[in-house]
């Protein structure tokens, strides 16, 4: 099975969004699954911790300086791309 990479996902399509919130020992991490009739498939995932996204901020790669911002930032951004679809769930774990 050949898996392209995409961007954006397909309106017939089901999408979960799963978020591992870890910050300080750990990468705090976002996953999006497509779900298809017999398979699931991960089309994106983005982890984050504080002393990266500080360094971040320090070299002017964001200007949101506060962490938890930023992060819900980021889940937001992956939540509209998939807002569109026609069925969408988030988790949170």
């Amino acid at each position: 099975i050949v898996f392209d990479a995409q961007v954006y996902g397909e309106k017939n399509k089901e999408y979960i969004i799963a978020v591992d919130p870890a910050s300080e020992t750990d990468n705090l991490a976002i996953v999006v699954l497509e779900l298809n009739e017999s398979y699931r498939r991960v089309v994106y995932c983005w982890t984050i911790n504080r002393k990266r996204h500080r360094r971040q901020v320090e070299s002017n790669k964001t200007s949101i300086e506060n962490y938890h911002a930023y992060c819900a930032r980021k889940i937001r951004n992956c939540s509209t791309s998939t807002a569109s679809y026609s069925s969408t769930a988030a988790t949170y774990s």
